[in-house]
Order: structure tokens, then C-alpha cells, then sequence
């Protein structure tokens, strides 16, 4: 179980979605650019295909956690 303190350790951000597209090897999934506010975009995988179309995306922010790649 999830504990308060487990959920201090995130790292919240906004982030605006630059491009959307298919991933390649799922049918459920996009491959989000996002722009966190960085110096590199960022490269995320995002169950959101069933729910969305990809031009409803683009330019939407969004918040990211940014701290999961560890």
C-alpha cells in the first residue's frame, strides 16, 4: 500500500505535449514529445489512444511525473 510519504517522493510537472504518435508495437498506446520545461524534450508512453485523438493532444499540457526513470 501507497503511503503518504511514498507519494512526497514524486515529481510533479507540467509539461506541454509537442507530438503524438502510434506506437509501433501497440495498438492502446501513443509515444507523447512533451515539454517539461527542460533542456531536452522528453519521450513518454501514454495509454491514452482509446480515449483520445492525437490532434485533441497537441499543445494540451499536462501533468507529468517526471522523476519515474530511477
Amino acid at each position: 500500500m501507497a503511503t503518504l510519504e511514498d507519494f512526497k517522493k514524486l515529481e510533479l510537472r507540467v509539461g506541454e505535449i509537442l507530438d503524438v504518435e502510434d506506437h509501433p508495437n501497440a495498438d492502446k498506446l501513443f509515444v507523447l514529445k512533451v515539454d517539461l520545461g527542460e533542456d531536452e524534450e522528453r519521450t513518454i508512453v501514454a495509454g491514452l489512444k482509446g480515449h483520445y485523438e492525437k490532434e485533441y493532444l497537441i499543445g494540451k499540457r499536462a501533468i507529468f511525473i517526471s522523476n519515474l526513470d530511477a
